[in-house]
């Protein structure tokens, strides 16, 4: 996975070590093309709710992951990944 940083922002390109199909929702490493964004808010409860509530899959519900660090996955209308990221 390469990571590229924009103030803020971060976009990852994943690289998988064998060759893949063209991009399907599902595990990030099936495939090439979108599959996975990260955005950092400080609202994640609400935002996953919201995402829930306007009928979109949780894919993990929030969880730190280490201290001081929150997340949560959904899927997007295309069955893409988006985590959503909380740093205290």
């Amino acid at each position: 996975m390469y990571r590229l940083v924009c103030g803020t922002s971060h976009i990852k390109i994943v690289h998988p070590a064998k060759e893949t199909v063209a991009a399907t929702p599902g595990n990030i490493m099936d495939a090439y093309g979108y599959r996975y964004f990260t955005i950092s808010v400080s609202n994640l409860q609400e935002m996953t709710d919201a995402c829930a509530n306007a009928g979109h899959k949780v894919v993990i519900a929030p969880v730190e992951v280490r201290p001081g660090v929150t997340i949560s996955i959904v899927n997007d209308p295309d069955g893409n990944l988006v985590e959503f990221l909380q740093a205290s």
